[in-house]
């Protein structure tokens, strides 16, 4: 992997946190019908956000863009 990779992952970090969360955090309410299939798709995504959260390396706006969309599918 390398420094390619190093790089490819801040890349990736950078737009889940500028993109992706953002977008999940305005849209949670959709989340919130208890169909079963819904409630596997939330856990995944409040897994892997979570361990995206535990990544080394992201800047405070991208942790905070973590912690918001966290607080937003599960509040």
């Amino acid at each position: 992997t390398g420094l390619g990779g190093t790089d490819m992952a801040l890349a990736l970090n950078r737009y889940i946190c500028v993109a992706v969360l953002p977008l999940l955090s305005k849209y949670s309410s959709l989340l919130c019908d208890s169909t079963s299939l819904r409630i596997g798709l939330v856990d995944g995504l409040l897994q892997g956000v979570y361990s995206l959260s535990k990544a080394s390396g992201l800047t405070k706006a991208q942790r905070d863009t973590i912690q918001d969309c966290l607080l937003a599918v599960c509040g």
